[in-house]
């Protein structure tokens, strides 16, 4: 029973599958991993239609949650670029020294197989 509360959490189509029978409780799990509502929807959708294993179904959400990368990255350099934004007065010089550093090494990773 206590493995199972966790089920009641699913985002409420990957339930519904569960509930008719659609789909077993661990694909259920799997799925619910993925942060889009979208991408959750067609990866049940393809797990169903095509019968996929659970190891598919692993494969998938793996696949996937690596594309999401690029777009967690770009939230967090948003995010650091708005935190700078607000604290670039109480820098010391050093520190502002040392983010100068910081950046020049970025640019230099992004540019380099370009």
């Amino acid at each position: 029973m206590s493995n199972q509360l966790p089920l009641l959490k699913l985002p409420p189509e990957i339930l519904k599958a569960l509930g008719e029978g659609d789909i077993d409780y661990t694909k259920a799990k799997e799925i619910a991993k993925l942060k889009s509502e979208e991408e959750r929807l067609a990866l049940l959708e393809k797990a169903i239609g095509q019968k996929l294993t659970l190891r598919q179904v692993q494969k998938l959400v793996k696949e996937t949650k690596v594309s999401e990368l690029p777009d967690q990255l770009e939230t967090e350099i948003s995010d650091l670029a708005k935190q700078f934004r607000r604290s670039k007065a109480r820098l010391s010089p050093q520190k502002r020294s040392e983010i100068e550093g910081l950046l020049k090494r970025l640019k230099l990773l992004l540019y380099e197989d370009n």
